[in-house]
């Protein structure tokens, strides 16, 4: 663990700035009430962000807006499984989302869950050296 701290003490904005100023890359962990984010930089850039709640995770995003149904979403699943690929990749293999709309949601997304960190004003984060996998 590099470097921690609390929200009030620093805000999202201040962390990001500092590890885009810094070209920081590995992931910037952040924690409240029992949720997990974890925004990925690579050079100081946002290359992704995961939650631990299931609420927001990138099928639900994909269901809630109206790219997928709930079938085409389990067929995805199912395939990701049984192939061992990401949802993204079996949206395309399976023909469900072209791949330019599997990047664009992807990227909104991202977009999203970071801009809700903006909203916590109490937590705990941390920054690690820890990195996305290449294929993610």
């Amino acid at each position: 663990m590099e470097f921690s701290g609390r929200l009030a003490a620093f805000p999202i904005a201040d962390l990001l700035s500092w590890a885009h100023n810094d070209r920081r890359s590995g992931s910037l962990v952040v924690r409240r009430s029992g949720s997990e984010k974890r925004v990925f930089l690579r050079e100081g850039e946002v290359v992704a962000c995961l939650s631990s709640d299931p609420a927001e995770f990138y099928g639900q995003y994909l269901l809630a807006q109206g790219y997928i149904d709930e079938a085409g979403l389990v067929r995805a699943l199912q395939h990701c499984q049984r192939r061992g690929t990401l949802l993204g990749s079996a949206l395309e293999q399976l023909g469900l989302l072209p791949r330019a709309r599997v990047l664009e949601t992807l990227r909104v997304h991202v977009e999203d869950q970071v801009c809700e960190l903006f909203l916590w004003k109490s937590g705990i984060f941390y920054f690690t050296n820890e990195h996305l996998p290449d294929a993610q």
